[in-house]
């Protein structure tokens, strides 16, 4: 789930402010950035993104990836912490590489890819290709360019 979405949708529908708990209620797998993350009670991402993820996921027992852009992401699940940098590109345009990254970080957990490692490799070497071409959907990058 990218609460991004969500985000704008609700407050434009309901004209009030969300909270990260309400979004939190049924998810096992929970994507954001650390600005997102921030929104959470005691939590400075921006300062310490791993230990943000660390503590949502143990405090709402659930899997947090954080996209981190050009330094990586991080991914925390119960006592498992993963760090993943991500390769140096000649950045074009960022839209759509967030997407870019949870459409692959998704599908790899769907096929049931283990460990979590795997699919954040996977889903920030996607992203780190669109971000090397113009525009959100014409930069998403095609199975054979990632694999």
């Amino acid at each position: 789930m990218n609460p991004m979405k969500i985000h704008t949708k609700f407050r434009r529908r309901f004209r009030r402010k969300w909270t990260l708990a309400f979004s939190l209620i049924a998810l096992l797998l929970l994507v954001i950035d650390p600005s997102v993350a921030s929104a959470a009670e005691g939590c400075d991402s921006i300062d310490n993104p791993v230990e943000a993820a660390e503590m949502l996921s143990r405090e709402h027992g659930i899997t947090v990836v954080m996209t981190l852009g050009a330094e990586g992401a991080v991914a925390a699940s119960g006592n498992q912490l993963v760090r993943l940098p991500a390769p140096a590109v000649d950045v074009v345009d960022t839209t759509g590489a967030g997407d870019t990254f949870c459409g692959y970080f998704a599908a790899r957990v769907a096929r049931k890819e283990n460990p979590i490692s795997s699919c954040l490799e996977i889903a920030i070497r996607a992203a780190s290709i669109a971000c090397t071409r113009p525009g959100a959907q014409a930069g998403i990058p095609h199975r054979h360019e990632v694999f």
